[in-house]
């Protein structure tokens, strides 16, 4: 039980670390804000994959 709790807190850990995912939920209509980090991200991937 304990090892359980510790690989969820430990993926609780890693998803504030990637910080907030630019997709969310089907069905969620998207606010401005959540649209030009989607870009955002988008972009960077991007050029991150040409590298």
């Amino acid at each position: 039980m304990e090892l359980l709790l510790w690989i969820e807190s430990v993926k609780v850990i890693s998803r504030i670390k990637e910080g907030p995912t630019p997709k969310p939920p089907r069905g969620r209509h998207l606010t401005k804000a959540e649209k030009k980090r989607a870009a955002k991200a988008a972009v960077k991937s991007k050029k991150n994959a040409k590298k």
